[in-house]
């Protein structure tokens, strides 16, 4: 990256030269597009203080409208990257308009079928991914798993990244045959191609674990996912995002198996990491404490856990927007730390909620929707509405 020296010089350059800037000077919105286009990181590149810093320069250069192609092929790429920046933060919102915005310069320079606006439209995908508009997203994707099957041929690695990306979904959407299916599928084309030690061969081997606990095939789980931590460790170092990412599915596991006491130890490390790293109110931080929350509750430290759920659920609420699934997943999960104290009035309303807010954006007979309405079911039941827990 740039040291800062250089960087505050650029960013003072590129200040003046915005600002010289009057609707005549197209060669001067042009040189600041070149200059933010050439320093801004690309996507996938860990430099967020660069990112952070060229930012309000990058937004600025959106407004201006290029004739010439190359400099609409320059202006795609930064609204790409500036639009990965985003979803890295959690800002979907804003993120969804600038790839949006790629998509459609993407499409009139390059054509649909072009592997430039297929890597566009896949980012859009994530996107609607993390806004809980899986539908959307999962049609998406198989339109671009086709359009790369026929270009690239069925075992490329670009052809994987988007079978990986169908393999989170249909995890998601509870269907888990079909994500253990893709998982190995792609794993044993990047370990063919990649290695077994390459970073992109351990994120399937961290999604294969993950789909074996949800299976609960537990013993399965914890031996490919420790295995995987040890080389990611090893290879990236305990602080790295995907080494923590590999923690939490271990912990998950530990916790489906009982073993709750180890489980909090990692989750806690996790937490103090994503703290520092990414600030308290990123998403991922915002998750670990989710599940930090969920491991107090089993352990029977129902206060501590209801406390958390406080902390997490008005930023979620306020930077994801309530159709977001982690917030109708905090929601479900207040409402059992609530019933747990026989708090019945509050947890029915949080249940409630969630049920609302999952039929709608999940569909009725999702795994996540099914669980909310058993535990209204079981919520009614104890507070003896008998009948319209027969109802539910």
């Amino acid at each position: 990256g740039l040291d800062t020296y250089s960087m505050h010089r650029l960013v003072q350059y590129a200040t003046c030269v915005w600002q010289e800037m009057q609707g005549s000077k197209k060669e001067h919105q042009k040189e600041a597009l070149n200059l933010v286009h050439a320093n801004f990181p690309v996507a996938e590149n860990d430099d967020r203080a660069a990112c952070q810093l060229l930012l309000p320069h990058a937004h600025a250069v959106r407004s201006y409208e290029p004739a010439d192609p190359l400099s609409q092929g320059k202006l795609a790429d930064l609204l790409f990257n500036i639009g990965w920046f985003e979803t890295e933060q959690g800002r979907y919102r804003l993120a969804k308009d600038l790839v949006f915005q790629a998509l459609q310069i993407r499409k009139e320079i390059s054509g649909d079928g072009h592997l430039e606006t297929l890597r566009t439209a896949g980012l859009l995908g994530t996107i609607f991914k993390h806004q809980g508009s899986y539908v959307e997203a999962m049609s998406l994707h198989k339109g671009i798993l086709e359009q790369k099957e026929l270009i690239l041929g069925p075992s490329h690695m670009d052809t994987m990244q988007s079978l990986s990306e169908l393999t989170d979904l249909f995890t998601r959407q509870g269907d888990y045959l079909a994500a253990e299916r893709t998982a190995r599928r792609v794993l044993a084309a990047r370990t063919e191609v990649l290695g077994s030690e390459n970073v992109k061969t351990l994120i399937i081997s961290t999604t294969l674990a993950h789909i074996l606990m949800v299976q609960g095939r537990y013993d399965a789980a914890l031996e490919l996912v420790r295995a995987t931590l040890e080389k990611y460790e090893r290879i990236l170092g305990s602080e790295h995002e995907k080494s923590l990412l590999c923690k939490t599915v271990l912990y998950r596991i530990l916790q489906e198996m009982g073993q709750y006491r180890e489980a909090i130890e990692l989750c806690l490390e996790v937490v103090s990491s994503r703290t520092q790293l990414l600030g308290p109110e990123h998403r991922t931080t915002l998750t670990a404490m989710n599940n930090l929350a969920m491991l107090r509750r089993l352990l029977g430290d129902f206060e501590a856990s209801e406390n958390l759920y406080w902390k997490v659920l008005p930023i979620l609420e306020r930077t994801c927007g309530s159709e977001n699934p982690d917030v109708m997943a905090t929601c479900s999960n207040l409402a059992v730390v609530l019933r747990d104290q026989h708090k019945f009035a509050a947890a029915e309303h949080w249940n409630r909620l969630a049920l609302e807010r999952r039929e709608r954006v999940l569909g009725k007979d999702n795994p996540r929707t099914l669980i909310t309405l058993n535990e209204h079911a079981k919520l009614l039941d104890m507070q003896g509405k008998y009948d319209e827990a027969l109802d539910a």
